[in-house]
């Protein structure tokens, strides 16, 4: 995690939640590196936003399944964390997942 996320996470009591969960969805087939964004637990909008960085190969016979495969993954892996995916898109950039997802309760820590 970058500095700032892990200032945030700390402040906000969920640094245990959010390594835990960055260990496991970096456990994913072909997912190489996760960022989170926590802004929104300033402003009290409890929503874990996390960037999945993927390898998989244009040329790969079953490119669109594995990208699927990634996708579904993710979302697994954050639900069995108290996530849920919100209506926002799951945006892909070509080489990284864009995830908006909201927060169970247990998430919602008052500030050390």
């Amino acid at each position: 995690m970058k500095e700032r996320e892990l200032k945030t996470a700390q402040k906000f009591g969920i640094l245990n939640k959010c390594q835990a969960l960055e260990k496991e969805l970096l456990q994913i087939d072909r997912v190489e590196k996760i960022e989170f964004d926590l802004d929104g637990f300033y402003s009290n909008i409890y929503q874990v936003i996390i960037l999945a960085t993927y390898d998989i190969s244009i040329t790969l016979e079953n490119y669109f399944k594995a990208r699927k495969e990634v996708v579904n993954n993710v979302v697994k892996v954050a639900g069995n964390y108290g996530l849920t995916r919100t209506e926002d898109s799951i945006e892909d950039y070509g080489t990284s997942f864009y995830f908006v997802f909201r927060c169970s309760k247990e998430w919602k820590n008052k500030e050390n």
